[in-house]
């Protein structure tokens, strides 16, 4: 059982090897005057990025106390922290964005956290490891005895498996046929 164990443990780490995500990582809304707004996040992480309006394009990123900063096409500096359901913003400018012809760094912020909470990842599950997961789960259904052979055989000495370990062994192929089969759709 242990290396079966271990098996999991590795397909599922190597599930996560794919390839580099070369998806659109983002988020597109219409803000409620009607204006468009596009997230693109940074290749590297979900935490910083750009966001695109009709009325500018904009970078945002967040600092690990949870603050949101939004710097505006003219780098002036929004801020905005939610804190216990009260909300801290900052613009300490003389002009409202508006004013400036910008969007307003709360709707924005709005906008950044409803796309966090969104689905916006295109990573999948490298398709052969889903292959190779059928695979060997059909192995140990079709012929439980010979995945029995080469995983224990070699620990003893003219030995014959059981008729519970090979149960044991078409069980774990179920498993492992389930987990591949739920992997292609992931």
């Amino acid at each position: 059982m242990k290396k079966f164990t271990i098996f999991i443990v590795l397909m599922l780490f190597l599930a996560g090897c794919g390839a580099k995500d070369t998806g659109v990582r983002g988020y597109s809304s219409t803000s409620s005057d009607g204006s468009y707004v596009n997230i693109h996040y940074s290749e590297d992480s979900f935490s910083e990025g750009t966001i695109e309006t009709n009325k500018g394009t904009y970078r945002f990123s967040y600092a690990s106390d949870g603050e949101l900063s939004i710097i505006y096409p003219n780098d002036y500096l929004y801020s905005y922290k939610a804190i216990n359901g009260a909300i801290m913003t900052g613009w300490p400018y003389e002009k409202t964005a508006e004013e400036l012809g910008y969007m307003e760094g709360f709707i924005l912020a709005r906008h950044i956290e409803g796309a966090s909470g969104s689905e916006v990842s295109t990573k999948k599950v490298p398709l052969i490891t889903s292959l190779l997961l059928i695979a060997i789960g059909g192995w140990h259904i079709y012929s439980p005895k010979t995945a029995w052979r080469l995983s224990r055989r070699w620990l003893f000495k003219k030995a014959e498996p059981s008729d519970l370990i090979l149960g044991v062994y078409c069980f774990e192929g179920f498993i492992i046929v389930f987990i591949g089969i739920m992997s292609l759709f992931s």
